[in-house]
């Protein structure tokens, strides 16, 4: 009989407040495909070392060759602000707390080949600035990304499931698991508590739940003892009672992004139309979370939904019953954009009206005025005031 596949599934990333309730029923979740989750790949829009970027509620991961990258903000105060949290009381100041973090997989193949799957029906364009060679259209979102190889005979997965986020390391016969060890930089403390993993950062708690690991063995699931091994930030596994390399071992993850997944990066609405085939155009500003340039905790003021420099343009296409994405585009310059009103032609152009403060905001030959002609910043902190 050949050796069967070793899948190693690697418990988590379970993000929730620190103490909500555990559901230890909660061990093998089915992969079906979240929507409203997806990995959206980068064709040059974003810095070179990031793969995908996954939109996240309150924050975004980014993965890269040899690290998954996190970078939250204090969702919570920020929307407070958002619907005059200020001017009401409940805060004194405008300041945002943001934390960034960084899981590196040590010693792991930086060459890694990558795999796209379960590629989403949406697609995103990314027209920012005025030079057209960043320009990037037809930007698809998936929902499986494999890294193949990421150590010897160990492949990674990554996938979004209805409870939001999780990922696998698929271990083949031969492999050493002992090689997977993941390096946490940036969060204020780590520990270890009831074999679950808790991550201690600027804004929140984020757990990580005790692996479950089992085999099926003559048709019948067998429990392997799993625990997590935590030393000088790093973190790997062990099998204190060994396990049958004959079979495959399964390290289940539970489910992850619990309290974190769900939605894009915090959005106003502006305006709305339609066209001659009833599909919906919808027009706002978009809060874009951005790829952390440092790691642990930073602050930074709050910009409101059209903060300058924080904002950009967001046209989402529907198709007419509202049941699926068509397409949503980015526009936008170095400074604020807000758009104020769409309409579609008979011949299903689609045109756009707003505000912009960039002076490097993206034009097309031919335009009737390509130069910025001045004008004092823009600054909405509560969706227009």
């Amino acid at each position: 009989m050949p050796k069967k596949l070793i899948l190693l599934a690697l418990s988590c990333l379970f993000l929730r407040p620190v103490g909500a309730h555990n559901d230890s029923s909660l061990h093998v979740v089915t992969p079906h495909v979240s929507p409203s989750l997806k990995f959206t790949e980068n064709l040059g829009q974003w810095k070179n070392n990031i793969l995908f970027r996954a939109q996240l509620d309150g924050g975004c991961l980014f993965l890269e060759k040899n690290s998954l990258t996190f970078n939250f903000y204090d969702k919570v105060k920020y929307r407070s602000l958002h619907h005059g949290g200020l001017l009401k009381g409940e805060y004194k100041d405008l300041e945002i707390k943001n934390h960034a973090y960084r899981i590196h997989f040590e010693g792991c193949n930086t060459n890694a080949s990558t795999i796209k799957e379960q590629q989403g029906a949406d697609y995103e364009n990314y027209f920012l600035g005025n030079d057209k060679s960043n320009w990037r259209s037809n930007v698809r979102n998936y929902h499986q990304v494999w890294l193949k190889e990421l150590y010897p005979n160990i492949d990674y997965e990554v996938f979004t499931a209805t409870q939001g986020i999780k990922y696998n390391f698929h271990v083949k016969p031969g492999a050493n698991v002992a090689q997977i060890k993941m390096r946490y930089e940036g969060v204020n403390h780590l520990k270890l508590k009831n074999g679950a993993l808790i991550i201690a950062l600027q804004i929140n708690g984020v757990t990580e739940q005790k692996p479950y690991a089992f085999q099926i063995i003559n048709g019948k699931t067998v429990k392997v003892a799993c625990n997590y091994k935590l030393k000088d930030n790093t973190v790997s596994f062990e099998f204190p009672q060994g396990y049958n390399k004959a079979y495959e071992l399964v390290i289940d993850p539970v489910l992850v992004f619990a309290a974190q997944s769900g939605s894009n990066a915090d959005n106003f609405g502006m305006t709305a139309t339609f066209d001659t085939q009833g599909n919906l155009y919808a027009g706002g500003t978009a809060y874009d979370n951005g790829y952390p340039t440092t790691f642990g905790a930073f602050n930074s003021t709050f910009t409101g939904a059209g903060g300058t420099g924080l904002t950009d343009v967001v046209i989402t296409k529907y198709n007419s019953t509202g049941n699926a994405l068509l397409y949503s585009t980015y526009i936008g310059g170095f400074q604020t954009e807000v758009v104020s009103s769409l309409i579609v032609d008979y011949n299903n152009n689609m045109c756009f009206y707003g505000t912009t403060g960039s002076n490097n905001f993206p034009m097309v030959s031919g335009a009737y005025d390509n130069t910025f002609n001045g004008g004092v910043p823009l600054s909405f902190y509560m969706n227009g005031t």
